[in-house]
């Protein structure tokens, strides 16, 4: 059975210029995001699904990358209860393409991830504060990393910016 639309499966991440956030915690939405025109899908694990229901949500990715479909996955921050037991569960999902790892703030936090996967397996650094912001030269460079994303909403609720763009634009151009 088909899971990913052929454009979207022949294209390289790198390439990629939409991402699609799927609730981790519904599964029944995994196969309808993969046949959709994203470039990429992320299955997410952590803003999306509710602590309780962390585990049940962290099954359901491990037994859709093992059958079959292919994803990324955002996983929980490193500070979190969750991070190691993410990490451990994706390490051996066949259809694992990347993680995005939520709370970036340090370098050594993507290294850390990277580490606890299969070689090769990239990460997107979520940058969501502004010490991540601080720190995104660094971050950008830490061995593992692939790409940075930019979460505007955490950011503002660290910062208490507004969302206009010129309140925005010294993070944006820290990320350029």
């Amino acid at each position: 059975m088909a899971f990913r639309n052929r454009r979207a499966a022949a294209l390289p991440a790198k390439l990629s210029r939409s991402w699609l956030l799927v609730n981790a915690a519904k599964p029944e939405d995994f196969g309808p995001a993969l046949a959709c025109e994203a470039d990429s899908v992320i299955f997410d694990m952590e803003a999306a699904v509710p602590d309780d229901k962390k585990g049940e949500a962290r099954d359901a990715v491990v037994n859709a990358l093992s059958t079959g479909m292919t994803a990324w996955v955002r996983v929980n921050g490193i500070d979190t209860e969750f991070w190691a037991d993410d990490l451990a569960a994706l390490s051996e999902a066949p259809g694992l393409r990347g993680i995005m790892l939520a709370m970036t703030e340090k370098p050594e936090q993507v290294t850390l991830s990277a580490m606890r996967l299969r070689a090769g397996t990239p990460v997107l650094a979520l940058i969501e504060s502004a010490l991540g912001i601080e720190n995104a030269t660094a971050i950008a460079s830490a061995p593992g990393t692939f790409r940075l994303a930019f979460g505007v909403n955490d950011f503002r609720k660290d910062t208490g910016v507004s969302d206009s763009p010129l309140a925005l634009a010294y993070a944006r151009g820290k990320l350029v």
